[in-house]
């Protein structure tokens, strides 16, 4: 903690103690909510809470409802930071129906934004895009810039998130604009690392680079940990996909740090994730394993299912790097392929069966084999991937070449 802080913090209390002394309710919960952001600033998140729900009940107490949405919405930042999603939602709804009935505009779509944030990882893209233009909406109609930059900012990862490049690109412009009117130098370098996740899935390879580097300059500057971290990821992700893996690694181990810094469950369940692919690229099984493990155990905590679903997936084809039992393969593909089910996400249900097959083969379970890679070559053809699927007609033909089978058993 720096002497600032250490400063700042000692007025605060001191504040907090002479509210208590003298009996005054008013001037004991706006000191908990100050000590609350403070807490907050510096990723302090048990202290924060206990502050943040001293203040809602004394709040509450006094009929200040509108301090008492704010709270709402401040434990609901928190919780999600601590990967509590489930009760960041609660607190989230309750700020959102006290803002309706007083007919804070402002208040309600900030909530809006982070109920639309937690629909999108839980994959429900349809309704978070609804409650971002709601967002937006409520913002514009009362020049709100900063809101409206959010909501662009939103809007924008969702494009991206659904393979639409092009239609990216515009909201995060905008929303880029807006912040650098603003000076706000953190809205600035979040949006530069959004454009360098475009400019990457579009394979642009140094113009991504240097949006990275840039947004963790401005990071750095500012001693953001969570947007350092993003920054970290997006070249550790980059430095994998050019074949930089040394590279990879040391941002992605950066990315943790950053991460773990501020305890944010669900970007460390990410990077473990992105690592664990990076391993299993550079044929270290086991340590392979070690990072989808940890993935699906915060992905769990945080009660993610899309993120149990890939990783669990890919802790399958892991499995079978590692030739373990059949039992533990199963086990892992068979609960990605009930989640992908409900996600209706055909391609990931194809590559499952791909694996599936690739398992049965590796045991000489011919018919297994033939069946599942079969199943998979059928789903890629109505997808049009062609080419996927003569990379399954392939290895059924090795198969049959291999046993000396002709056909399907």
């Amino acid at each position: 903690m720096t002497s600032l802080n250490a400063t700042t913090e000692r007025g605060l209390l001191a504040e907090l103690a002479e509210g208590e002394h003298s009996g005054s309710r008013a001037s004991v919960a706006a000191s908990c909510s100050r000590l609350g952001v403070h807490y907050r600033t510096e990723y302090r998140v048990e202290q924060a809470m206990a502050m943040y729900r001293r203040s809602l009940i004394l709040f509450e107490a006094l009929r200040e409802r509108i301090n008492v949405a704010a709270t709402y919405r401040a434990l609901a930042e928190l919780c999600e930071l601590a990967g509590d999603m489930g009760q960041s939602r609660y607190f989230q709804e309750e700020a959102l129906a006290i803002s309706n009935e007083l007919g804070d505009r402002n208040g309600e779509a900030i909530s809006y934004g982070a109920l639309g944030f937690l629909q999108q990882l839980d994959g429900d893209l349809e309704s978070a895009e609804w409650m971002y233009r709601k967002a937006l909406s409520l913002h514009d109609q009362h020049n709100i810039e900063d809101g409206c930059a959010e909501a662009l900012g939103n809007l924008g990862s969702l494009s991206l998130i659904r393979g639409d490049l092009e239609k990216a690109v515009a909201p995060h412009r905008q929303s880029l604009g807006l912040f650098e009117a603003a000076e706000d130098a953190g809205g600035v370098a979040m949006q530069l690392n959004s454009l360098g996740n475009v400019a990457l899935a579009k394979g642009g390879i140094g113009e991504a680079r240097k949006l990275f580097e840039d947004g963790l300059a401005l990071h750095s500057e500012i001693d953001d940990p969570l947007g350092m971290g993003l920054q970290f990821n997006g070249l550790g992700r980059l430095d994998q996909l050019v074949g930089q893996d040394e590279a990879a690694d040391l941002n992605y181990g950066k990315a943790l740090d950053c991460f773990a810094r501020v305890g944010h469950k669900a970007n460390l369940a990410m990077v473990h994730g992105n690592r664990g692919m990076l391993f299993m690229k550079r044929g270290d099984a086991l340590a392979a394993r070690h990072e989808m493990e940890t993935a699906i155990e915060l992905w769990e905590f945080i009660g993610n299912d899309r993120g149990i679903a890939n990783a669990s997936k890919s802790l399958g084809d892991i499995y079978v790097i590692l030739s373990e039992s059949d039992e533990k393969i199963r086990s892992a593909y068979m609960r990605a392929m009930k989640l992908f089910e409900v996600f209706d996400d055909e391609e990931a249900l194809a590559s499952i069966h791909v694996g599936l097959g690739n398992a049965a083969a590796q045991d000489i379970r011919v018919p297994d084999a033939i069946g599942n890679w079969t199943i998979a070559a059928d789903m890629y053809r109505k997808m049009g991937y062609e080419k996927r699927v003569r990379h399954i007609e392939e290895a059924i033909r090795g198969i049959w070449t291999k046993t000396g089978k002709t056909k399907v058993a």
